[in-house]
């Protein structure tokens, strides 16, 4: 079992990785919440629930993983 702080350092590398690979993740996973587990996507969906129910039927804990909401491809930030 991973302790407290290796969680939170995988998850910050994968939210890093995020960043880095937004445009494309935006252009593929559009309007869908993905999850991230060592800088890939390992699921997607429309929803939480479901995703969450995809990820434990694959016996992934979701605790482990970091989930992001990507927004429509049509929808731009300005930062």
């Amino acid at each position: 079992m991973l302790s407290v702080v290796q969680i939170l350092k995988e998850t910050n590398e994968d939210s890093e990785w995020v960043t880095t690979n937004y445009n494309q993740l935006k252009a593929k996973y559009g309007s869908k919440i993905i999850a991230v587990k060592n800088r890939q996507v390992i699921e997607s969906g429309t929803d939480t629930v479901n995703l969450l129910k995809k990820l434990q039927s694959k016996g992934i804990d979701p605790r482990t993983v970091l989930l992001e909401t990507m927004p429509p491809s049509s929808v731009s930030f300005i930062l």
